[in-house]
């Protein structure tokens, strides 16, 4: 369609004209619309890839699986935050064999169980952006070390744009609630949802980077 390819060429206006669209349909429409901006950002589009990630975090589409598994609603809300990040990172391996939903469920429903697992027979539940960094190869004395560097991190955290800085800092350094974070930006708690989970997204990119 004319709206998508305008979306992969960086259109910000087709980017919330095809939002739109998918948000306003349903069943197999919806399924082939997300199936076309899944397969354009496994090509490695950036703006089809947030775009999902929007969408995602917008239709709360992981959250069903995520239910299955958990019926704690913190946890819910801090697994949703990691699925959404990892399909920022592990989009490219969509080879469109199946539905993106198809895709991402069994996505979310293997993050909520790994989750989960850490909460009752391990320690605390890794942070997502420490999850992230470690998905992407760090290994955990590398981990460590950049945790014991908080200089390091801040510098990571300062670099991000503003748009995605206020959220990671409000969420993860002051530790408010999402519905705090929504009054206090003026901003849709959906909205909340997605920068928050593009702002971890590029912060592990950044990390890793480090070890590049």
């Amino acid at each position: 369609m004319a709206d998508l390819a305008a979306v992969a060429s960086g259109s910000h206006t087709a980017t919330l004209r095809v939002a739109d669209l998918i948000s306003a349909s349903s069943g197999d429409q919806r399924a082939d619309l997300l199936d076309a901006v899944a397969s354009a950002a496994a090509g490695g589009n950036a703006p089809s890839r947030d775009l999902l990630v929007a969408i995602t975090a917008q239709l709360g589409l992981a959250r069903p699986a995520i239910a299955s598994v958990t019926s704690n609603a913190d946890l819910r809300a801090e697994i949703e935050q990691i699925v959404l990040a990892a399909v920022a990172h592990s989009i490219g391996g969509f080879e469109g064999r199946s539905r993106y939903t198809t895709w991402l469920h069994r996505l979310a429903r293997n993050r909520a169980i790994t989750a989960a697992q850490r909460r009752v027979d391990g320690p605390a539940p890794l942070d997502p952006t420490t999850i992230d960094c470690l998905e992407r190869g760090i290994d955990q004395r590398r981990m460590s070390s950049l945790a014991s560097e908080r200089q390091v991190v801040r510098q990571a955290i300062d670099a991000l744009p503003d748009t995605y800085r206020a959220v990671v800092v409000l969420r993860d350094l002051h530790g408010l609630s999402y519905t705090d974070i929504a009054d206090r930006l003026d901003l849709e708690l959906n909205t909340v949802r997605s920068r928050l989970a593009r702002g971890r997204a590029l912060l592990a990119e950044a990390l890793g980077g480090l070890d590049s």
